[in-house]
């Protein structure tokens, strides 16, 4: 099985266009908490996000969370590295699962008032939209493990073909 990290281009533009319909910042990582999207900006090194995070308490619980209040409804943001700095406000953490396994969760997060009040008041409708954009996710991924066992069988049978030194008579009943 493969993982969503083969096709983090196209979770990157999934991200971007999640961002772009709802007017939210949107995060994605993959089941070990590597960073493979972010809406705000581009995603060029590898970089993990904090274990104490909302989207680990996703994966792990297996379930949506949504903290309304950063200082009072996730304890992982108290003890986070960049604390201080952060602008997160409120965030929803959606995992995205595959066939009861986890690969990973896609976080929707306010960063002003504004926002926060549009992603509490929405909260229902932007995880339905979420979840349906996670299994465009997870049809992308099916489609690539697909084409890699396609050409696994592929180069098979080329080989075989190749191996062949002498021809093969065909006999006919007639």
């Amino acid at each position: 099985m493969l993982e969503i990290l083969g096709i983090q281009e196209y979770v990157q533009k999934t991200a971007d266009i999640i961002s772009s319909v709802l007017e939210m910042e949107i995060l994605v990582c993959d089941q070990n908490m590597r960073l493979l999207a972010d809406s705000e900006k581009a995603v060029e090194e590898e970089h993990y996000i904090n274990r104490e995070s909302i989207l680990n308490s996703a994966i792990k619980k297996k379930e949506t969370i949504v903290v309304e209040e950063r200082e009072t409804g996730s304890p992982g943001c108290l003890l986070c590295e960049s604390y201080l700095e952060c602008t997160v406000m409120a965030i929803i953490a959606i995992p995205i699962l595959r066939s009861e396994k986890v690969i990973g969760a896609i976080g929707i997060y306010a960063n002003s008032a504004e926002s926060k009040q549009k992603l509490l008041s929405k909260r229902e409708f932007f995880i339905g939209f979420i979840n349906n954009m996670s299994e465009l996710i997870i049809s992308k991924l099916e489609e690539n493990e697909e084409n890699i066992e396609l050409r696994a069988f592929q180069e098979k049978f080329s080989m075989i073909v190749e191996s062949i030194d002498m021809p093969i008579p065909g006999i006919d009943e007639n």
